[in-house]
């Protein structure tokens, strides 16, 4: 695609338009640069600078290209593109983006400090502005990011590699994201390595009332201690 903002267009079309899609993952340039070098593969379409790629995924009995390519007949922003109902070709394009993380991992270990991850998601129109804030965080610490994520559900996975600075990075990214109205953990959880920023999405009296519950359900404080309460240490 040629911008985000095309992407953000092409998804509304797909929903209006294409009753059988199941996915739309979106691929930023460096992510998609990082896995064909791990793959030692050549990407299966172009970007051009500034734009990213998507891939959208189909199910359905029938043949659901027709839906599909009249969907994306006369959208904005569309540069290049790859099409496939066959099961070998479509397995090769997905690599591309099953094995992000892989490659991730892989470079990481290059550098001598593990990835440092921050999965968020915001309402899709604000996904522009969190790569910015992103970014920008990325370039203050001189380190990498590689993005990328689900489209459909404004949600990604932010990869910093080298960085040394992770509270810094943490505090922008998550306090932004709260800001632009998301969620500092989408698939992830809040676990331990987010406690501390809950009270961005959560009130105070929300955060009385999980603990209310955590104490009448384990009065002991026993069972994942310092989940989500980081004064439950032991």
């Amino acid at each position: 695609m040629e911008t985000l903002d095309h992407a953000v267009d092409l998804l509304g079309r797909l929903r209006r338009h294409v009753a059988s899609l199941d996915a739309v993952e979106l691929i930023e340039p460096t992510a998609m640069e990082l896995v064909a070098t791990h793959l030692d593969r050549s990407p299966p379409i172009t970007a051009p600078m500034g734009g990213c790629y998507l891939m959208i995924d189909c199910a359905d009995h029938i043949d659901p290209s027709r839906a599909f390519l009249d969907a994306i007949a006369d959208a904005p922003g569309i540069v290049d593109a790859a099409v496939t109902t066959e099961a070998p070709r479509r397995e090769d394009l997905l690599q591309f983006r099953d094995r992000i993380t892989e490659a991730i991992s892989a470079r990481a270990t290059g550098t001598g400090r593990p990835p440092f991850k921050l999965d968020v998601a915001v309402p899709v129109p604000s996904l522009g502005e969190l790569l910015t804030i992103a970014q920008r965080a990325a370039d203050i610490d001189g380190v990498q990011l590689i993005p990328f994520g689900h489209l459909a559900e404004g949600n990604l996975h932010l990869n910093y590699l080298g960085a040394t600075n992770t509270e810094r990075i943490a505090e922008a990214v998550l306090n932004s994201v709260a800001d632009l109205g998301g969620t500092i953990s989408a698939e992830h959880g809040v676990g331990i390595a987010k406690t501390r920023w809950l009270h961005l999405i959560r009130d105070a009296g929300d955060l009385a009332a999980q603990r209310a519950i955590r104490h009448a359900l384990d009065p002991n404080m026993i069972l994942n201690p310092g989940v989500l309460h980081p004064e439950v240490t032991d």
